[in-house]
């Protein structure tokens, strides 16, 4: 006969087109859900900037008052309040609004300080492996030991018999993040349970968990995070056998300086002098207005960027010039920080500007000073945030008039 004497088999790899297609649809989950969590951590930090504000006045009245138990109950709450404050941080990393605002980081130390918070008194046995001089990259570090500490909870959860979470951290050449860039990538290996193969491309939705105690949003926000810093994380797991997760984050090339201990700070800088504070919200305007006063300094109130350059510019035309304005950068149905700031500039280039925000619109916040502001305040902030921030812009301005100053 003359059928066919052969057959032609084509096979087409299409893995790389899957993932890049799953890619995508994970990015636009995590938009959507971005969006809601972006508008829900600015009001909820609003109220925590209030809550906050009156316990930190509230332990300087203890302190006057002497009384040991308050204070320690106040500490629990202010505790509970910046614990609150994580959560936040966690709902804002979903939205725009969680910009890493990156720095030349030791990862190596950030991995050690993530392993005592979150696996102190646990019975895992778990060490860096690596070298600390060479694990410098640029990132937020704040966020980082967020991805961290959810890497090792996880770790532990999956391990409840105990055992060793093994940890390494290096500097290659290797890496995914393209030719030419150095990165240093991080290894998180538990042998816990692991993850069975058809939860594996779930594992970073929002929302989606396993576990009957859990948000869901622990692998989702450390995807998002290691995404935003241009960075990878990859997950590996086999059921039975365990995990392993490999982060790459861009290396730096710069040194760290040693950081300060915040400890040897005196408490709070008192100051004087007159503050205009920007604020569309009540609460927080009165809470911030206090711990103004009780910083030593007269305070002017504004409920929207108009009204604050209007009275900027009356006291400008008297002669009794604020020392520094504090603007609140999303006034709802108002006008913001960024364009009171640009209106404010225009009348004064030497106005001293701070932004505070509950909802860090990325570019302002992580880039401060492109839109004329000397320092930024992250609400949720205590009297002693308050008082450094102010402490280290008036500090600055006071320098750079020196230097005009002509020595006669």
């Amino acid at each position: 006969g003359s059928g066919p004497n052969g057959l032609v088999v084509v096979f087409r790899d299409i893995s790389a087109e899957r993932e890049i297609e799953l890619e995508l649809l994970k990015a636009q989950k995590l938009e959507s859900v971005g969006e809601l969590a972006g508008g829900i951590a600015h009001d909820f930090n609003n109220l925590l900037a209030a809550i906050l504000g009156n316990v930190s006045l509230a332990l300087l009245c203890a302190t006057d008052s002497g009384s040991g138990e308050l204070r320690e109950l106040l500490k629990t709450t202010e505790e509970a309040c910046l614990r609150a404050k994580g959560l936040t941080d966690q709902l804002l990393t979903f939205s725009k609004g969680g910009a890493p605002i990156k720095k030349p980081v030791n990862v190596f130390d950030l991995l050690e300080e993530s392993i005592r918070l979150s696996l102190g008194g646990s019975s895992l046995h778990c060490e860096v492996e690596g070298d600390p001089s060479s694990s410098i990259a640029e990132g937020d570090p704040g966020q980082l030991v967020q991805v961290f500490n959810n890497l090792f909870i996880n770790a532990k959860q999956a391990m409840p018999a105990g055992g060793a979470i093994s940890v390494s951290c290096r500097r290659t050449s290797q890496g995914p993040l393209g030719p030419e860039r150095d990165c240093i990538e991080i290894q998180v290996i538990d042998s816990g349970i692991g993850i069975p193969a058809h939860l594996l491309d779930r594992v970073c939705d929002p929302y989606f968990t396993t576990k009957s105690k859990g948000s869901g949003l622990g692998l989702a926000t450390a995807y998002s995070i290691i995404k935003q810093h241009g960075g990878k994380l990859q997950i590996r797991s086999i059921e039975g056998k365990g995990t392993s997760i490999s982060i790459y984050l861009l290396a730096s090339d710069q040194i760290v300086g040693e950081s300060s201990v915040s400890a040897h700070r005196p408490k709070f800088h008192q100051g004087s002098g007159r503050i205009l504070l920007m604020d569309d919200d009540p609460l927080v305007r009165e809470v911030a207005g206090r711990m103004l006063k009780a910083l030593g300094y007269e305070i002017e109130i504004a409920l929207d960027g108009r009204e604050a350059i209007s009275k900027y510019v009356t006291s400008l035309e008297a002669g009794t010039r604020f020392k520094a304005a504090i603007l609140d950068l999303t006034v709802k149905g108002g006008l913001g920080g960024r364009e009171t700031a640009k209106q404010l500039l225009d009348v004064d280039p030497t106005a001293t500007l701070i932004v505070s925000s509950g909802y860090s619109s990325s570019a302002v916040a992580s880039r401060f000073e492109q839109f004329g502001f000397s320092g930024v305040l992250a609400k949720p902030y205590n009297l002693d945030a308050l008082a450094q921030i102010l402490s280290q812009v008036l500090r600055l301005e006071a320098s750079q008039d020196k230097e005009e100053t002509p020595v006669p």
